[in-house]
């Protein structure tokens, strides 16, 4: 292969090794053309005159002469028609010419320019141009793909001016010895965006190469080599989101389970995984939501059988603050009263025990407490009337306790 740091040297095809044209010049067409209509009208004027004549005379001789005259007449014609065709041809071949002339000037200005690309300047023509930090950093942080299509142009370039030396088969051998070498590097580029799960830009780096070598057998395993990479990483991705769904589902937190998924979704709306998870958490939403409100009414149906008001109320209230459209709460809006006023009176049971127990301990100043509480809180009730009779007794009860308690205190 040629250094591309020599000139390239190129036959000249201008000046003296300039092709010469044997093609008649514009002029000689047109001579001929003129020719031709001379020629026409001489043979006009000729027939014309000999009409003229042939009426003039008589008999045989008039015969005769009128006989040379059409020979005459018709040997004109063909000559004029063999003329008109030569123009024709000499006019063909004129352009085609130069048409000729006009490619091969198009190709030594060409090479000349590749050229001249080519040829590193001298020291002493080569400008002084400062530098430019701008520049430099642009080149620096220059994609991956603009520096391979940088790459591709000078690789071109140098193709062009090689392969003009080269046969058919040099060409076609070398060609494919560029190809392999382009093919190496790019699937060592493609390999570490991979790393970096670029698969956009590996995308693109495929189809440009694509674009160059339509033909390479290294093509659909660069495909497949991304499209494995990108299914690997989506199934990681799907994988690790599904266990961070089921630990929430684990939790009953079913709107963070959903919000996860539909992230998921975005991030790979064609892949079926994560669709059907949406579907999962949602179909265990309405599993859980079914099982927690039939569960929450069974506990209030037991805790009504065993007369536990509070906790039938506290059940009730839970169920209407989560399914507030379901049957069930429909049937306890009609039973709410009821469980109320049953924890109200299982309550003032409660605290009236509690005081007979305090009396029966001589604990006088805990049941007057715990009694003026329940006068307080459930007035005109049974235990409130019952206990406002026994409460002037109890003071006393109380106020002795406290006596005697201050003599013990004062005799120590």
């Amino acid at each position: 292969m040629r250094n591309s740091q020599q000139p390239l040297h190129f036959p000249e095809l201008g000046g003296k090794n300039r092709l010469k044209s044997s093609s008649p010049s514009a002029g000689s067409v047109w001579l001929a053309r003129l020719t031709a209509g001379l020629v026409a009208g001489l043979a006009g004027v000729l027939l014309v005159g000999a009409v003229i004549h042939v009426n003039r005379l008589e008999g045989e001789s008039n015969r005769i002469f009128l006989a040379g005259l059409a020979a005459a007449a018709a040997a004109v014609f063909i000559g004029v028609v063999a003329l008109m065709v030569l123009a024709g041809m000499l006019e063909s071949q004129r352009r085609t010419q130069l048409n000729l002339q006009r490619m091969l000037t198009w190709q030594r200005r060409t090479f000349e320019n590749i050229e001249s690309a080519l040829r590193p300047p001298k020291e002493d023509e080569r400008p002084h141009i400062p530098p430019m930090p701008e520049i430099e950093q642009q080149s620096k942080s220059a994609s991956p793909e603009a520096n391979l299509h940088f790459d591709q142009i000078v690789q071109l370039l140098q193709e062009i001016s090689a392969n003009s030396l080269l046969d058919d088969d040099a060409r076609q051998a070398k060609r494919q010895t560029i190809e392999a070498e382009i093919v190496e590097k790019t699937t060592e580029q493609i390999d570490a965006l991979l790393e970096e799960q670029e698969f956009a830009r590996a995308d693109r780096i495929v189809a440009d190469l694509a674009n160059r070598f339509p033909s390479s057998s290294a093509l659909d395993a660069l495909r497949r080599r991304i499209q494995d990479a990108r299914e690997q990483v989506e199934t990681r991705a799907i994988q690790a989101a599904t266990r961070r769904v089921e630990d929430l589902m684990g939790l009953a937190a079913f709107s963070q389970a959903i919000g996860a998924t539909e992230e998921l979704i975005a991030e790979f709306p064609d892949h079926p995984d994560a669709t059907g998870l949406l579907e999962r958490v949602r179909r265990e939403e309405k599993l859980y939501h079914e099982d927690n409100r039939k569960n929450l009414y069974r506990r209030i149906k037991q805790a009504t059988a065993r007369r536990e008001w509070q906790d039938a109320l506290i059940s009730a209230k839970n169920l209407l603050e989560q399914y507030p459209d379901s049957i069930e709460a429909d049937s306890l809006r009609t039973q709410m009263d009821t469980l109320e006023v049953n924890v109200e009176i299982a309550e003032r049971q409660r605290l009236e025990d509690e005081i007979k127990d305090l009396i029966r301990r001589q604990r006088y100043s805990e049941a007057l407490t715990k009694a003026e509480q329940v006068i307080f809180t459930y007035p005109g009730s049974p235990q409130a009337q019952a206990l406002e009779e026994q409460l002037p007794r109890l003071k006393e009860k109380a106020s002795d306790d406290a006596d005697t308690s201050d003599k013990v205190i004062s005799d120590e």
